[in-house]
């Protein structure tokens, strides 16, 4: 095997570099199952039935955490979200409105934590 001289990478190196690369990037892919079972783990996303008598069936939760890939301020991102959390439990869901939930700051103060309520009629 070849030695690494000061300042130069050997192929080994390099391999290793870009292995490395494409599985963080692989890891935190926001449409993975594993990375919404994560997200789901740690209370990011949440699915909660509607209140009785709600013109909706469910609301998806979604908290403003940004991921690689992932932007939960865009509403479009949100609204793909909630269906595909909704994927299993409705047929044929459907966006139906959507709400906001201001519950702090994140650290240092400049940006609001926010979770987001889709509302989602089957």
């Amino acid at each position: 095997m070849a030695q690494a001289r000061c300042g130069r990478e050997t192929p080994l190196n390099q391999y290793t570099a870009a292995l490395l690369l494409i599985s963080s990037l692989l890891g935190g892919c926001s449409n993975s199952d594993v990375w919404m079972a994560t997200e789901q783990r740690y209370g990011d996303l949440r699915v909660d039935p509607a209140p009785p008598g709600a013109p909706y069936d469910y609301v998806a939760r979604i908290k403003n955490v940004v991921d690689l890939g992932y932007n939960p301020e865009n509403k479009d991102v949100r609204d793909g979200m909630a269906l595909r959390l909704l994927s299993k439990q409705c047929a044929n869901p459907k966006v139906v409105g959507e709400s906001q939930i201001t519950t702090g700051t994140y650290l240092g103060g400049t940006k609001p934590m926010i979770e987001y309520l889709v509302q989602v009629k089957c």
